[in-house]
């Protein structure tokens, strides 16, 4: 399966972007195709939900687990419907903020 990997530096510190990027009311702002997110409570390992994404002209839904959560570090997001997919947010202090990379399976 191809892997794709992504970084960005923001000027915020770790514990900020983690926060944001965890609170996944925020997520539209930052994940184009996706129309609605649904998840009970406060992200944590084992936290289960579901993304509705814009695919072309179809919507798919996609169903979620939380398989790692270590603040402010990392946070992997599993999907196996429709298809397998993994997205493994990992943040690291830079001087300027904070590097985010996105490796997606």
């Amino acid at each position: 399966m191809p892997k794709v990997e992504t970084s960005i530096e923001i000027e915020r510190a770790r514990e900020e972007v983690f926060v944001y990027l965890t609170d996944r009311r925020n997520a539209k702002a930052w994940s184009t195709e996706l129309v609605d997110v649904t998840y009970d409570g406060e992200l944590a390992k084992d936290t289960t939900g579901t993304d509705i994404r814009k695919v072309g002209r179809k919507k798919i839904v996609m169903p979620w687990t939380v398989t790692a959560f270590d603040p402010p570090n990392r946070v992997v997001f599993e999907s196996t419907a429709p298809f397998p997919a993994t997205a493994d947010f990992t943040f690291r202090s830079t001087g300027a903020g904070t590097l985010l990379t996105c490796s997606m399976d």
